[in-house]
């Protein structure tokens, strides 16, 4: 089969604003032509538009390094190494030794980069200053938000609840009419001592659209699922993130959160000391006087102590019925009460899910059975229990046959295109065929290439989609199998072998202990009918 020759293109938000010959457009059509100029074939692009090149954490990037594991990359041509990265080391581990150790080719047009040639001595230098400009970026745009943070600008992408960006300086903001209605109604209602749950309720009975329901509303940005399904529907951190935000007094408070570095974008904290607040920089909603005294009354609330408790199926549990994580409840006035109960419904009520539970006890024991089930069909027959595992879980594995003989037949129509497009040139070389004639069946060539390889780029993906389910059916097959006995079950097979645990309810307020469904590791939803138990 042939390999893909990558076109790899990538731009920052801050190389798009500088450089407008380094845009996606520019760069597709610039590699496309140095491809076609050097007579590459089975091109294919990948592309990160908006990310940095200080991490190689990207969706287009970490599709390539899919795609070159899977073995069907031969070759990775950009227009210079920025585009690559900007991270020095990261991007010499890749040109120095990952891709070389997988045989493929690396060529970074502008930077008279090729892999298959001796590296330039210069290269790791190039990459050093990249990481300089992408450092010195950095700081300048840090730099910027802060002065603009000090002289009281608002620097956020959307303007908070309540306000919207001024037509004229968008870093000033301006009161929203209909929404600031609503700020000092939950404002009214709270320092009239109306519980935050109490106040989502009357919001949505009076089907207030929601912050994020009403800027997609507005923009059309932010889409959300849940905010559509649920257009009304306040969570009480919303209001109480409200509740707490000096924004509403006319003040801006910025440098709350930061990231690491400008190679590690984790958010982290800021202590409130180094905070910068600017006052009085936008018209007030909320008079300061009742801000602080609902402020007063938040802190004289008493504060609920958390308690983490040890549980054998800790993030690992989901309601079927909407989908959220269970959480682990004890009540403390009965003995062995604990139980997994739905989050969605603790939060949000009737309205996305319905009032049940799952004894903690009854959600180990259900599990354990699945296990005793399983471990004892592996002692009778554990070749069975893998084919009839593989059967179900890969269902393509029935029409494999056919899909052998399709690559064959792709191979040997690629094989024939090769031959047609020789001839194609030498005619049009000797002036048998004209320019349109040419061209016609140039683009049509090529076009059917494409097809064909695109079937079989699929055909590569399933067998090792295939192979790799069969491996890991095997090694889990293999490791319940050398447990002598389930008789009780433990954390570390919880961490080990499970995924997930997914438990439905009856109906009645309560699960039904027989829907329960486990999800392994690396294989999925285990269906002990399927393997004759």
């Amino acid at each position: 089969m042939n390999k893909t020759t990558a076109l790899y293109c990538r731009i920052s938000r801050e190389d798009e604003a500088n450089d407008f010959s380094s845009s996606i457009k520019t760069q597709k059509e610039f590699l496309r032509h140095y491809a076609n100029r050097n007579s590459y074939t089975e091109l294919r692009n990948y592309v990160d538009d908006g990310y940095s090149g200080t991490n190689f954490d990207r969706p287009g990037f970490q599709k390539l390094i899919e795609d070159i594991e899977k073995g069907i990359v031969s070759t990775i041509i950009t227009k210079d190494l920025s585009r690559l990265g900007r991270n020095y080391l990261s991007t010499g581990y890749y040109i120095e030794h990952y891709f070389p150790s997988k045989n493929v080719r690396f060529i970074a047009i502008n930077d008279n980069v090729d892999t298959s040639q001796k590296i330039n001595d210069f290269t790791p230098f190039k990459n050093i200053i990249n990481e300089w400009y992408a450092r010195d970026i950095g700081q300048k745009i840090r730099s910027a938000y802060r002065t603009k943070a000090e002289n009281g600008k608002f620097t956020g992408a959307v303007a908070p609840y309540g306000y919207t960006k001024d037509p004229i300086d968008k870093n000033h903001l301006i009161i929203d009419s209909e929404q600031a209605s609503i700020i000092q109604l939950i404002f009214k209602m709270y320092s009239k001592r109306s519980t935050i749950y109490g106040i989502s309720q009357q919001l949505k009975e009076d089907q207030v659209l929601t912050p994020r329901a009403d800027t997609y509303k507005k923009t059309s940005k932010y889409k959300l699922d849940n905010a559509q399904k649920y257009p009304y529907s306040w969570s009480p951190q919303t209001i109480l993130s409200i509740l707490c935000n000096e924004v509403y007094i006319g003040n801006i408070v910025c440098n709350k959160h930061q990231t690491k570095s400008f190679k590690d974008k984790t958010l982290c904290s800021i202590p409130e000391k180094d905070w910068i607040i600017t006052k009085n920089v936008h018209e007030a909603i909320i008079d300061a006087k009742l801000f602080y005294q609902v402020q007063e009354y938040l802190q004289s609330k008493p504060k609920r102590r958390v308690i983490r408790h040890k549980h054998l199926f800790k993030s690992k549990i989901r309601c079927s019925d909407c989908g959220g994580m269970m959480i682990y409840a004890v009540d403390k006035r009965r003995v062995n009460s604990s139980a997994y109960v739905c989050s969605t419904y603790r939060v949000h009520g009737t309205e996305r899910c319905t009032s049940h539970f799952m004894r903690y006890r009854d959600a180990v024991e259900s599990v354990r059975t699945i296990f005793v089930k399983l471990h004892k069909q592996i002692n009778l027959d554990k070749e069975n229990v893998i084919d009839k595992l593989y059967s179900y879980i890969v269902p393509q594995k029935k029409d494999f046959g056919s899909s052998e003989v399709l690559k064959d037949d792709c191979e040997t129509r690629l094989a024939t295109i090769s031959s047609l497009l020789k001839t194609l040139y030498e005619d049009f070389a000797l002036k048998r065929i004209d320019q349109e004639t040419f061209n016609e069946l140039l683009n049509q060539f090529r076009q059917e290439k494409n097809d064909i390889t695109e079937k079989l780029n699929v055909h590569t993906e399933t067998t090792l989609y295939m192979e790799t389910m069969k491996q890991n059916i095997i090694n889990m097959v293999e490791e319940i199998g050398l447990q002598k006995s389930i008789n009780k079950l433990t954390y570390r097979m919880a961490e080990h072998l499970i995924e997930k645990v997914t438990i439905a309810s009856r109906g009645n307020g309560i699960y039904n202990k027989d829907r329960v469904d486990l999800y392994l590791k690396n294989i999925g939803i285990i269906d002990l009918a399927a393997i004759g138990e």
